[in-house]
């Protein structure tokens, strides 16, 4: 039996009429840039977060990006976050001028907020949390520091989309809620996109402005931005995407509670704290033998990846450019970390098959006292 990792070839077959009539209706009206589709997208997003206000943008690095800028947030100024991320997290704080500081993550791959006020200096102008593989932060915690030390929050929520905190969508906690829509993603486009979230208007409005080179209108500009706007392409096809995503979500939610229940409890699965609903974007076990059982499951047919095998403030760069720094939690779990299949289209007799070979290793070494 084969099983991929992520099968997105059968998602967009699944909707190929409605895609061509969409795509067929921006093509008829040469709706490109700015159009229909975005606002109908927006609209649907903040719904849909319960936001006031939502702003299609090119990526989820953008989303990050623009709401740094959006805060004036520059050179000389240090944003904490972690090192345990996809990298756009801490690009988006050095392309701005910033300081990414570091704090350690805790057993449940988010930032230890204990750690966090040690960190804080008066350089410290944002905090850039990040609900890593769709399990939301402690956001009460975190907003009680926040408010104290005078600081910005900003959400990477770039795998999170649906997560709730407190029965509370992420993105609505901090001033920003930056998401992704790569393919990759719960809800996704059909290459680079993102978006936004904001509940402040004097935001949202620097925000539309930001995205489209400054423009106040076709002729006029009152600040110097960026080129990221969603076009009306992957606003469509995101517009399809977004009226289906409760019933994939289900079908993810399915998967994990299988996954949770089933496979041995030998092996550590996601640590989800108290009043948090994970979305499950990537479902992630922790294991010292994380290498030989990536190797039995491949030999077996069955696809995994690692998120992440080597964390920012070990990369060459990071080193070259800040120094060396140490997060114990951090290095530990990045060597013991596997990522499973888990993506609407993975049938339940697949999931199973993964639940066995997974159980059949454990016990394979339980039995032979193997290390």
């Amino acid at each position: 039996m084969k099983i991929d990792f992520i099968n997105l070839p059968k998602r967009v077959s699944n909707y190929s009429y409605l895609i061509k009539k969409k795509f067929n209706k921006i093509f008829h009206d040469s709706d490109y840039i700015l159009g229909k589709s975005l606002r109908e997208f927006e609209k649907k997003i903040s719904k849909f977060t319960k936001s006031k206000y939502a702003i299609g943008v090119n990526s989820g690095y953008d989303a990050l990006f623009l709401s740094l800028k959006c805060l004036d947030i520059n050179y000389g100024d240090e944003v904490i976050t972690v090192s345990n991320t996809y990298v756009a997290t801490v690009n988006a704080i050095v392309n701005i001028g910033a300081t990414p500081v570091f704090v350690d993550i805790a057993n449940d791959h988010n930032i230890d907020v204990s750690k966090i006020e040690e960190k804080i200096t008066n350089k410290t102008k944002a905090i850039i949390c990040v609900h890593l593989t769709g399990n939301p932060c402690e956001m009460d915690k975190i907003i009680k520091i926040a408010k104290k030390n005078e600081i910005k929050i900003i959400e990477d929520c770039a795998q999170a989309i649906g997560a709730k905190f407190k029965k509370k969508h992420v993105g609505n906690f901090g001033e920003f809620g930056c998401f992704s829509l790569h393919p990759a993603k719960n809800l996704h486009v059909l290459g680079d996109g993102g978006f936004i979230i904001t509940n402040k208007k004097d935001y949202y409005e620097k925000l539309t402005k930001l995205r489209n080179h400054g423009h106040t209108s076709r002729e006029l500009i009152d600040s110097f931005g960026i080129n990221s706007r969603l076009d009306s392409i992957q606003a469509a096809y995101a517009n399809i995407m977004i009226e289906d995503y409760k019933n994939w979500q289900k079908k993810i939610n399915r998967i994990a509670k299988l996954y949770n229940e089933k496979i041995d409890n030998k092996i550590i699965k996601p640590i989800i704290k108290p009043n948090s609903n994970h979305v499950y974007h990537n479902y992630i076990l922790t294991t010292k033998y994380r290498d030989q059982l990536k190797n039995y499951l491949k030999k077996n047919g069955i696809e995994t990846r690692i998120h992440y095998p080597i964390a920012i403030h070990h990369q060459k760069i990071f080193i070259k450019t800040f120094g060396k720094i140490k997060l114990p939690n951090t290095e530990k779990l990045s060597k013991e970390i596997i990522s499973l299949p888990i993506y609407p289209e993975l049938d339940v007799k697949k999931v199973k098959f993964i639940i066995k070979m997974i159980n059949q290793f454990f016990s394979y070494k339980s039995k032979n006292n193997l290390n």
